[in-house]
């Protein structure tokens, strides 16, 4: 409010009227909103940013001799009952991802082998390392930390039906491509013999190696 506005008389202090009063409440409430809106969206972004998972999550890249670290792994075909509650390493490829809410679980595999690993946030594990986690492409090479549990209703989708792990850490040791050209689904589909070509198969014949069917047999004949 202007002071030639307002009507004084020498010696009085400044009177305002009913109207200006009111603007004036009006311009405070709106300066406290956006100061609570501004100290809300910095907490939020403060708490965004804190990643109390950092360490336990990430790719291993280029790692130094002196730096490597040594693990002793358990192979997939021993994640068994038996050894349910067990802290274990496990290294494998990425099968499947899948990632819902506050949820995360790949299928980890080795050979014809494979494991559901589940993940769930908490107070160990970050909304960051579930992001990063389900980001993972299919087909990199990872290492795991997690605990052995047993299940009450059998994992049809592995071949470990009666365990999974509940990840604590999970290191990408080499990334396969984000999409590659032929997935081992592909690779595992029976296609007709007169649409098979000469061409597709010698792009393909790596990755048809590591289908279920083609690891058996060659289990079979070493």
């Amino acid at each position: 409010v202007k002071m030639a506005d307002v009507l004084v008389q020498e010696g009085e202090e400044p009177k305002l009227s009913k109207k200006e009063l009111n603007k004036l409440a009006k311009k405070a409430q709106k300066a406290s909103k956006a100061a609570e809106k501004g100290g809300n969206q910095q907490q939020s972004a403060s708490e965004e940013q804190e990643d109390y998972s950092k360490d336990f999550y990430g790719s291993y890249g280029l790692v130094n001799s002196k730096e490597k670290k040594e693990l002793n792994f358990l192979r997939v075909k021993e994640v068994t009952a038996a050894n349910a509650t067990k802290d274990i390493w496990v290294r494998g490829r990425v099968h499947t991802t899948r990632s819902k809410g506050k949820n995360c679980f790949l299928v980890l595999r080795q050979g014809v082998y494979t494991v559901q690993v589940a993940m769930f946030m908490n107070e160990k594990i970050s909304k960051q390392m579930l992001k990063f986690v389900s980001s993972i492409s299919k087909e990199s090479i990872v290492d795991v930390y997690a605990t052995i549990n047993k299940v009450e209703n059998p994992i049809e989708s592995c071949t470990q039906k009666d365990v999974e792990l509940l990840a604590q850490q999970v290191f990408v040791v080499s990334s396969s491509a984000p999409k590659l050209p032929l997935q081992i689904e592909d690779a595992s589909r029976r296609a007709p013999t007169d649409e098979e070509s000469p061409t597709s198969r010698r792009i393909s014949w790596q990755l048809s190696t590591w289908t279920p069917d083609s690891t058996i047999v060659f289990s079979i004949f070493a």
